[in-house]
């Protein structure tokens, strides 16, 4: 068993104790709610149904006690939902709130029985709808059209956009709580593109299902739905369980962060999840500098050498949200020497809960150089300078895991994923061994199949020269320490989430996503 830690704006966040911590999964609500008291009805299309939309996944993060009753049907517009009686049903079910879906088949071309023109006869169905569900004592709520996802030329078509924006007119109109389903699913098909939504389609003998949603595409469209209606009508959150959420997330930290940071946003989104994420960060940069640069503009807030490039303080950065979580990150060069943390992580630790008092304390775990880096191959070592990639994460590790005890603050360990990835039999690096630089002409570069870091590339000096970078991540090291950060932070799996980078191959792509949840697991343990 482990101790729980409340974290503000999120349910609950579970913190896992151990040698180090780690951040987990959370736990389930305790709330009962009468049954009474909530009750959703859906009334909608085929994309809301149990079936074929998000209807079931949605019932699925309901709290305890909380009801859902769904009359969506296949084929539904808003003229023939009513014209079948089904709005009768939802009526007569007397929820507490509804939530009201269609656009699909009100569209032209579906015959005289269903469509409806966007601008008028859609808009007064709406409307419609929302004067006799209040009549009815019931709370209603207007959901967009969730998009279809066909493309034309590489580029996702907008079908719908009408009918949504025409019920967010209805929804300003009659001051109805708005879940905006279109917007956010569109930005998802988008950032996943032609071929990942596919990801989200049900199996169809008649070709790709760009329409429908299998069990993966419910749960997403469901959990955004639910985080909308966090925002749009708060008072209904504690119907709700812990997933979806919204992450508000600082990072302190340096170009390692930065590289963390580059897939976090996709990888939150097509999760149906929401994130925050500012970064405070220097390329190469301790825990020191960050101190340094904080009590500079303490001294003097007029002090440009007191703020980032962004010109803002640390103060600034701290004060702007109300965080969640707040990471700090050691310089990687030092990162295996537990004296170069100290006393500035603990400083450092208390500046940042002096302005984020409520923000959960995580360290970044920064991970190794690659196996074949120049680090590794020097003539004269300093003393205690690792002289292998295992030697720096194994120091790296004890110091990280230190300093994570003496703080008493989480640890996000992306350096444990990059390691595992990294010395896994069928998907690590192989080092191409000795590079005779001279053998390699513009823009060929030496084997690096399935490197996370950028390794060799060529780089303008003047002239073409092929240089080695075993520090940074690169496309697949940066989706790897993503994958850590979401599933450390959102605690949901992130197996199962469907972005994956256009550069990386879908199988590799697969086997990172399980390093990085098996990497958050053993630190549950």
């Amino acid at each position: 068993m482990f101790p729980s830690v409340g974290v503000r704006r999120l349910s609950v966040a579970v913190l896992f104790l151990g040698l180090a911590r780690t951040v987990g999964a959370p736990s389930a609500m305790s709330v009962e709610f009468d049954r009474r008291t909530v009750h959703f009805a859906l009334a909608g299309d085929s994309t809301v149904t149990d079936t074929a939309g998000w209807g079931s996944a949605f019932s699925k993060l309901l709290a305890s006690g909380v009801l859902c009753t769904n009359v969506a049907g296949g084929g539904q517009s808003t003229k023939s939902f009513r014209d079948s009686g089904r709005w009768q049903r939802v009526l007569d079910a007397r929820p507490t709130h509804v939530l009201i879906q269609f656009g699909h088949n009100d569209q032209p071309g579906k015959g005289p029985h269903r469509e409806t023109d966007a601008a008028t006869t859609y808009r007064a169905n709406l409307a419609r709808f929302v004067d006799e569900a209040r009549a009815a004592g019931a709370v209603p709520i207007l959901v967009t059209s969730l998009t279809r996802r066909g493309f034309e030329n590489g580029k996702l078509v907008d079908i719908l956009g009408p009918y949504a924006a025409a019920m967010r007119i209805v929804a300003a109109e009659k001051q109805v709580p708005l879940v905006d389903l279109y917007a956010r699913s569109t930005a998802i098909v988008k950032c996943l593109g032609e071929q990942g939504s596919m990801k989200l389609s049900p199996p169809s003998t008649k070709g790709v299902d760009r329409t429908h949603l299998n069990a993966l595409g419910a749960a997403v469209m469901a959990k955004v739905v639910v985080g909308q209606l966090r925002q749009v009508a708060p008072e209904l959150a504690p119907c709700f369980g812990d997933q979806p959420r919204t992450v508000r997330l600082l990072t302190i930290g340096n170009s390692f962060s930065r590289n963390a940071m580059n897939y976090f946003d996709e990888l939150a989104l097509c999760g149906g999840q929401t994130l925050v994420v500012q970064q405070a960060t220097i390329g190469g940069s301790s825990m020191q500098q960050h101190l340094d640069k904080a009590r500079l503009h303490e001294q003097d807030a007029t002090d440009p050498k007191g703020l980032y490039d962004s010109k803002r303080s640390l103060k600034d950065y701290l004060t702007a949200e109300a965080w969640d979580f707040i990471t700090i990150q050691q310089r990687s060069l030092v990162s295996h020497d537990v004296a170069t943390y100290r006393p500035a992580a603990e400083q450092l630790a208390a500046y940042v809960k002096r302005y984020a008092p409520h923000a959960e304390l995580l360290l970044h775990q920064t991970w190794a150089y690659r196996v074949d880096d120049p680090r590794f191959h020097l003539a004269d070592p300093k003393p205690g300078e690792p002289r292998t990639q295992r030697e720096m994460y194994e120091g790296l590790t004890k110091a990280y895991d230190a300093i994570a005890t003496e703080l008493g603050a989480g640890i996000v360990p992306v350096g444990d994923a990059f390691f595992a990835a990294d010395t896994d039999a069928t998907w690590g690096y192989r080092s191409a061994g000795v590079v005779d630089l001279k053998s390699f002409a513009y823009p060929k570069l030496p084997p690096q199949t399935h490197s996370l870091h950028v390794g060799w590339r060529w780089s303008t000096k003047g002239k073409q020269m092929l240089g080695m970078d075993g520090h940074h991540a690169d496309t697949a090291g940066e989706y790897l320490a993503g994958c850590v950060f979401y599933e450390a932070l959102f605690g949901e799996p992130v197996i199962d989430n469907p972005y994956v980078p256009p550069q990386l191959d879908a199988d590799y792509a697969e086997f990172l996503r399980a390093t990085a949840h098996a990497a958050v697991e053993r630190r549950r343990d």
